[in-house]
């Protein structure tokens, strides 16, 4: 209580200039008394000298003097962990980008191409934060990696006729999850070649995030389908294996695209012997759907109903041309200076 009133009677003179006679503590009220008490324990906790006058006031000041010198740092270890935080993604970022520019100034690569790395990285970093995702689910235990796959995949491969009506439809799908593979596609990248040779090395496709367009070569301005998440493609290879493929597809958006190999899918096969059947008859059927919407197609073109904008669909077909086109220039400039020489 001497302390108190002490304590009280060194912020009253302090604030009023005035002696202690002229303010004594026991006048002020008690609750302006308990917010003096605070400022000055305040004060005192970070440092702010006071008059004592005996050995407890000292030993208490010096107390409360530890006590505010360990929050300080305290406090500002939490503010600095705070803003490192705020700063480490960023700084990931950095790095990421100044190796990948490292390597293209290393590279005799075009323009374009230079741009299209940096693109596929920016996406890359947005989808995953730069992490290869391959390399995350392998470091996982294999029941949490299935977990993830499930969650992720499940709702798209099962919504694949071939897989629907299955006696061990979960099992089999369980499995096809644990062979897929993830890829990024950027705008304007083929994906699939119309007239590509398959083999069990060949892929079906099942599109995780953005769009696809189906096209032919042959009239790039004019598309045969459109596809987007959710849906996939190159199914139609497998149940002909060595034939060629029938139609391009090309990225529109920025795409997040699962790859399943069909030897994975012979693998399936081998393991359930009534997958095989029911496999042949489902697909025999797609085949059926596929021809009478093709027809359909067919007439819809003739009206000019699938025909795509010019910014829509021209632009990441010529872009895809163009690369081409000045790496053939390039070649041929390069072996011309190399005969000259």
């Amino acid at each position: 209580q001497e302390f108190s009133y002490y304590m009280c009677n060194e912020v009253v003179n302090n604030v009023t200039r005035s002696s202690y006679e002229t303010a004594d503590c026991f006048t002020i009220p008690e609750v302006t008394q308990y917010w003096i008490m605070l400022y000055t324990t305040m004060m005192v906790m970070m440092g702010d000298s006071i008059d004592t006058q005996n050995s407890s006031e000292r030993a208490f000041a010096t107390f409360m003097s530890l006590v505010g010198a360990c929050l300080t740092a305290m406090m500002f270890g939490q503010m600095t962990q705070i803003l490192s935080n705020l700063d480490r993604e960023e700084s990931r970022y950095e790095d990421l980008m100044s190796n990948v520019n490292d390597q293209i100034a290393q590279l005799d690569l075009l323009p374009e191409t230079e741009e299209r790395i940096t693109d596929y990285y920016e996406f890359q970093w947005r989808m995953n934060s730069g992490m290869d995702r391959q390399r995350f689910l392998m470091s996982l235990s294999p029941c949490l990696r299935n977990e993830i796959l499930l969650s992720v995949y499940a709702d798209i491969v099962s919504n694949v006729s071939f897989f629907k009506g299955i006696q061990d439809a979960p099992d089999i799908i369980c499995l096809l999850v644990e062979r897929l593979t993830t890829a990024f596609y950027l705008p304007s990248d083929v994906i699939v070649h119309e007239g590509e040779l398959t083999s069990s090395l060949s892929y079906m496709y099942f599109i995780t995030l953005g769009k696809v367009a189906v096209y032919h070569p042959t009239q790039p301005s004019k598309i045969v389908h459109q596809m987007g998440d959710g849906d996939f493609f190159g199914e139609m290879g497998y149940l002909d294996v060595g034939s060629r493929r029938t139609s391009s597809v090309c990225a529109l958006t920025n795409c997040d695209i699962a790859l399943l190999q069909f030897k994975d899918i012979d693998a399936l096969v081998a393991t359930f012997p009534g997958f095989k059947s029911h496999l042949e008859n489902e697909m025999a059927e797609h085949i059926k759907g596929f021809r009478e919407g093709k027809a359909l197609r067919d007439r819809l073109e003739k009206r000019g109903t699938l025909r795509l904008s010019r910014a829509q669909f021209d632009d990441t077909i010529e872009a895809s041309q163009r690369r081409k086109d000045l790496m053939v220039e390039r070649q041929k400039s390069e072996f011309i200076s190399g005969t000259g020489a």
